[in-house]
């Protein structure tokens, strides 16, 4: 294959470009602006790396309290690889950390525009297929989705490494060289500092090149001893891997017997295939050597986790108890099966390929066919990785878009040009990205008709009618203390307290040690048992604050965290039902603040007098008993109920008052104690001058919530267009004495003098 010209470089440069914008344009502004889960662990660490220049010895905020050591459970290489890159451009530029983390993994994560074009015109020597690979990389949607910096992950940088990697090996297997062999080391070096599957990436590799017929004894050797090396090297200067004395692992070891192979295979008898001498005798050494490797840290296998995933390869059990509690802990909302509609969108594209694939067959010399059926068999692999677990799209990109991208072999003599096939494939990919859900795009309008939808399965959507995260970290930081408290809540919520308030979580995501999961599985269990179990718990932690979010009790999936506890029913006296209905019965949870989404409890003796006297629906156990609900038909009602209700405000800002009342009243039918829908039904009377209804409307609120500011203010003002002075003149004061809000009171204020003049209160005109 020629070197790229000029032309091929100016339309990768061009590639490269339109997928970090499609990536940044789809990025937007998300609703929840933090990250969440193993997103955020990495985030918060990725903090402390540009603070302090280095990951503390032991974590004391992000775990229990008495501390993790984050460099010693899992790969830490993105986290300083963007936290360098980052106080290497602070002095030049005021983006904000978490900005800045999301442009490096766009920009980088687009670089494997490049790494897939070498790759994949090596694999089929031709720069059109190189071109292709690069072009589905840029404009894959599902793709775009999981690269475009919402999520801060290892495997959207491993890939990059891995496409580079692979592009190096095959010009080793063309032609070897001592370089080449060291290139290639030193790429699965950063692999391990990266990536948590690095080291079964490399048996796999080193497999490969014992099997391979291509390569004489010289240019085997060089190759396994340069991976053997990374290894060992890995294994003593890395400190996750040298906490789990990875140079006593099966992975080390099937290199060392791989290694041993080549160098004495020879002299075994040769009917019997040389992988079963490798892996006897990395059995043979695997038990000589478990002596050494006890005492490490223990670390969740990835094998075991794969075995359960293909053994419930339809979904999740029923029982929970089916999974062990490492595997359950581990498989969470960020590792759910890829759905229907992402799986049809990522391989559509490439239908069209398919069908002119078998040409390339006949492209190949019959001592050359043999050669494709690898890459066909790890994209049939790579399929069943994406289908499985959504977080291997990127592995399934590695080894899909490579082994389609044959089809240009194939028009190599039948057609003068190839252009044109790229223009087709490049006008269904833009299509796909720009308008991922418009009238032109093919794919998604016969997903439609295939009743596909794009909706992500397995979870639970929070719906909000604010930024519950946001408003719940400004509480935490202006109520709590960052020496005294330690809170308590799911692991997918932690990395919101530890990262961006600086309090202690008693649990982390992303740390896939046993040891973690079976203190997940605990304490998670305690909130669906009785109160005085959970508070022997909190105590045991030193908890000061318990986080309680609604999909503690309302997530009825199999990616909730009942199921992860390992339950599958809520017992009714468990606490989870109190933290959520009725909160006033609980003796050592004091509830302190409360939205949407989220309930802060402070862990106390005794609980004092309860002022919190306006709930909003979500937690009104009337709701529930008026309409006969079970909790998952429960919460569909209340997500219908603010989804309504924001239609009503956007009849609001569109002036249709009426349509806005109909909206309210209709939330107020379902929730006759949603406060929101009467002020909102208040507001829109008020404009329309019915100040009669619209005190009524506001009076209703104050008849359960007497400090509401909004209902006092406006139900004030709408008595003084009435003429009853007296009668806003008592709300004003009840409202001054209640808020200390500046901006509320100058106004109270200003209307208290208007008031007390004596002077009738002219009234606006209507539009």
């Amino acid at each position: 294959m020629n070197r790229p010209g000029i032309g091929v470089k100016a339309i990768l440069v061009l590639i490269f470009i339109c997928a970090v914008w499609v990536r940044l344009a789809s990025l937007g502004t998300p609703v929840y602006p933090y990250y969440k889960g193993d997103s955020g662990t990495n985030f918060r660490e990725t903090r402390q790396i540009i603070e302090n220049g280095t990951l503390p010895a032991v974590d004391r905020s992000a775990a229990w309290p008495n501390g993790y050591s984050p460099s010693r459970v899992g790969p830490t290489g993105i986290e300083y690889f963007t936290a360098f890159a980052f106080r290497l451009v602070r002095p030049f530029t005021d983006t904000p950390e978490q900005r800045f983390v999301r442009l490096i993994t766009i920009l980088f994560f687009s670089l494997s525009v490049f790494t897939f074009y070498g790759l994949t015109s090596r694999l089929w020597t031709c720069q059109s297929a190189g071109v292709f690979s690069a072009m589905l990389v840029a404009f894959s949607g599902p793709l775009i989705d999981f690269t475009n910096g919402k999520e801060f992950l290892p495997e959207q940088y491993a890939v990059v490494l891995v496409s580079l990697h692979l592009a190096v090996l095959l010009d080793y297997l063309r032609k070897p060289s001592v370089l080449g062999a060291v290139l290639s080391g030193l790429l699965g070096l950063a692999l391990l500092a990266v990536w948590a599957s690095a080291g079964i990436y490399v048996v796999a590799v080193v497999t490969l090149c014992v099997l391979s017929s291509r390569l004489d004894q010289t240019a085997k050797s060089r190759i396994i001893v340069a991976h053997l090396a990374v290894l060992v090297v890995g294994g003593v200067l890395l400190p996750h891997l040298r906490a789990q004395r990875f140079v006593f692992s099966w992975a080390t070891l099937w290199v060392l017997s791989s290694t041993a192979y080549t160098y004495r295979g020879r002299i075994l008898p040769h009917r019997i295939p040389g992988i079963i001498y490798i892996a006897a005798g990395t059995a043979i050494l695997t038990l000589l050597c478990k002596p050494l490797q006890s005492g490490g840290i223990e670390v969740l296998s990835p094998l075991e986790y794969w075995y359960y995933r293909i053994r419930y390869l339809t979904g999740k059990p029923d029982d929970p108890g089916a999974l062990p509690d490492a595997i359950r802990t581990v498989w969470t909302l960020g590792r759910t099966y890829a759905h229907g509609y992402l799986v049809f969108v990522f391989y559509f594209p490439l239908i069209f390929a398919a069908v002119a694939t078998p040409g390339a067959f006949r492209e190949f010399r019959k001592e050359q066919r043999g050669s494709i059926w690898a890459p066909i068999l790890l994209a049939l692999v790579g399929t069943a990785l994406f289908i499985i677990d959504r977080r291997a799209i990127v592995l399934a990109a590695l080894f899909v878009f490579p082994t389609v991208s044959v089809v240009f072999y194939a028009f190599r003599r039948h057609i003068k040009s190839r252009i044109s096939p790229i223009g087709i494939a490049a006008l269904l990919l833009v299509t796909n990205a720009v308008l991922p859900f418009g009238k032109a795009n093919a794919t998604f309008r016969i997903a439609e008709r295939l009743g596909l939808s794009p909706v992500r399965s397995g979870g639970f959507d929070w719906v909000s009618l604010g930024n519950a995260d946001r408003d719940l970290v400004r509480f935490v930081v202006s109520r709590t203390s960052v020496r005294n408290d330690v809170f308590l809540t799911v692991p997918e919520i932690s990395p919101l307290v530890t990262t961006f308030s600086g309090r202690a979580a008693v649990l982390a995501p992303g740390v896939t040690t046993s040891e973690m999961a079976d203190r997940v599985t605990d304490a998670m269990g305690r909130f669906y048992g009785g109160e005085t179990d959970f508070h022997a718990i909190c105590e045991a932690l030193g908890v000061t604050y318990v986080l309680y979010s609604i999909d503690f009790l309302l997530d009825t999936s199999k990616y909730s965290p009942r199921y992860t506890a390992g339950f599958k029913e809520v017992d009714e006296e468990a606490v989870v039902n109190d933290m959520h209905f009725a909160p006033e019965k609980l003796r050592h949870f004091q509830l302190v603040y409360e939205n949407d989404n989220y309930r802060l409890f402070r862990v106390t003796e005794k609980t004092e007098p309860f002022f919190i006297t306006d709930h909003p629906p979500v937690y009104q156990a009337s709701i529930l008993r008026s309409h006969d609900d079970d909790l998952e038909s429960f919460y569909e009602r209340i997500v219908d109920i603010l989804l309504t209700y924001q239609t009503g405000v956007e009849f609001q800002i569109e002036g249709d008052e009426q349509g806005a009342i109909r909206r309210f009243r209709y939330c107020l039918d379902q929730a006759p104690f949603f406060t929101k829908a009467w002020l909102g039904v208040g507001d829109s009377l008020h404009r329309l001058g019915d100040y009669e209804a619209s005190f009524a409307a506001y009076n209703r609120v104050l008849g359960y919530s007497p400090d509401n500011k909004h209902a006092l203010y406006y139900g004030a003002l709408a008595l003084a267009y009435l003429g009853r002075n007296e009668e806003g003149l008592s709300l004003l004061e009840i409202l001054l004495a209640s808020t200390a809000d500046r901006e509320t009171r100058s106004r109270a204020q200003e209307l208290q003098r208007v008031l007390l003049s004596g002077q009738p209160l002219e009234r606006p005109q209507r539009q």
